[in-house]
């Protein structure tokens, strides 16, 4: 298979208008159908992780693995203002302030979620709640 900088630099100069433009539709129609494949291909490995129970399919060759992306509702961390102590807090949570516009407090989610486990149970539930599952999403590409 031939990359991109592999082809030369104009293949279908020689090609009359009609040609070309056949050329392109039919390029487009594989395209479509190669995205339906791959797109059903994807949906079976997925279906098989799941019947597994599993988030990947083991192989030499390939990683094949399914991955959640996580995010969090910074305004849910507001209660770890009264856990975390001045200096602690300080390392987590940028405050508001206001020059042209206001500038909303902003939370350090990395630093808040160490400084939640120095604190413990009650800072470890208030991050958990704070947590927005993405959809899960296939990871696929060969190894080595």
């Amino acid at each position: 298979m031939t990359t991109m900088t592999e082809t030369e630099p104009r293949p279908y100069k020689d090609s009359d208008d009609a040609l070309l433009l056949e050329r392109i539709a039919t390029l487009r129609s594989e395209i479509t159908d190669a995205y339906r494949l791959l797109y059903e291909a994807e949906k079976e490995a997925e279906r098989r992780m799941a019947e597994r129970g599993a988030t990947s399919i083991p192989s030499e060759l390939f990683v094949c693995e399914l991955v959640t992306e996580v995010n969090y509702d910074r305004t849910r961390f507001t209660p770890l203002k009264m856990l975390f102590n001045e200096s602690d807090l300080a390392e987590c949570l940028t405050p508001g302030f206001q020059e042209i516009q206001t500038v909303p407090e902003s939370w350090n989610t990395a630093r808040v979620k160490a400084m939640a486990k120095k604190y413990g149970d009650q800072a470890l539930s208030v991050v958990e709640a704070a947590k927005m599952m993405g959809r899960p999403r296939l990871n696929f590409e060969k190894r080595g």
